[in-house]
């Protein structure tokens, strides 16, 4: 599934803003052996399908002691993400709690898919610098 990183689709643009708090999560939660816990973006998967702006606030909100414990590149290259994609939402005024249609998990999957690729990336290229 390719990333759109240019559409301005609200339910798209939800969706892969649900994928990058969950992904700073779980990363944090791998880094730090706490491997297999439940993220707040999964929790919360439901209720934020019918209210997303609320909820994205909240698992936002919990999201920053997870974001402090990442290095400074990894933060900000998470911060400009979250940044481009509120910014996205903002501009379009789409930042509400109309609940979400079934596009958000095109969004969410694509996200996703595009972490897996760079991860796999960076590993590699960890493996080979050994």
């Amino acid at each position: 599934v390719a990333l759109n990183t240019e559409t301005t689709d609200r339910d798209y643009l939800f969706g892969r803003l649900l994928s990058v708090m969950h992904h700073i999560e779980d990363y944090v939660n791998y880094k730090t052996d706490n491997k297999g816990r439940e993220t707040n973006a999964m929790k919360y998967w439901s209720a934020y399908a019918q209210k997303p702006a609320y909820t994205a606030k909240q698992i936002r909100g919990s999201l920053q002691p997870y974001i402090t414990k990442l290095n400074s590149s990894a933060r900000n290259y998470y911060q400009l993400l979250l940044e481009d994609i509120f910014g996205k939402l903002e501009q379009t005024n789409a930042f509400t709690n109309v609940p979400l249609r079934e596009n958000y998990l095109l969004g969410y999957y694509s996200q996703s898919a595009a972490f897996r690729t760079k991860d796999a990336a960076n590993q590699e290229k960890e493996e080979n610098e050994e």
